[in-house]
């Protein structure tokens, strides 16, 4: 049992929350209700969710909100996802409209810079990735080929290494490796 109602109401103060206490005592949280009953002290109200969005938003994040309240982020986001289903999800609780999301999908597949994007439509970098990754837009893999597989076939076969062709070429061996086995697929 705590030394006193004063231990309890200082880990109250500093936003403990009934199963918090628990741990440190290692006890069960109905026996820390007991405690608390006992003398005569009372665990913060939660804020409501109209209160969490507000506290969202006047702060500018969720992490931020969620320090300031003494709560975690995923509750603090969970708990406004539960409440209200059009919230985003995001940070800043922003919601941005479909068309919104075409137009900077439309730009991202255009190759306009990410930074760019997110200037044009006022979000931020993790939000357009967010979306070309649930999109499944893709501005192709890695970097496009500056020579053709025949031509590395034919470096090969006259250097007789995927390592000396890589060294010609400027690319790594395992490109020169790809483009080998993709000329003979064609042929």
């Amino acid at each position: 049992m705590p030394s006193s109602k004063k231990d309890l109401e200082r880990l109250l103060r500093k936003k403990f929350t009934v199963a918090d206490i628990a741990d440190v005592y290692g006890v069960k949280s109905a026996t820390v209700r007991r405690w608390l009953k006992a003398h005569g002290l009372k665990v913060a109200a939660r804020p409501t969710p109209d209160e969490l969005l507000e506290e969202v938003r006047r702060r500018g994040s969720c992490r931020a909100a969620a320090d300031h309240l003494g709560l975690s982020y995923q509750a603090v986001a969970q708990r406004l996802k539960r409440h209200f289903p059009h919230w985003s999800g995001s940070t800043s609780g922003v919601r941005y409209s479909a068309a919104d999301r075409s137009r900077a999908m439309s730009l991202y597949i255009d190759g306009v810079e990410i930074d760019e994007i997110c200037a044009r439509i006022g979000c931020s970098r993790t939000t357009v990735t967010d979306w070309a990754r649930e999109d499944k837009v893709g501005r192709g893999v890695g970097r496009r080929r500056t020579y053709e597989p025949k031509e590395a076939v034919e470096l090969y076969e006259k250097l007789g290494s995927q390592q000396a062709v890589a060294e010609v070429l400027g690319v790594s061996p395992t490109s020169v490796w790809r483009a080998l086995r993709e000329a003979a697929c064609s042929t």
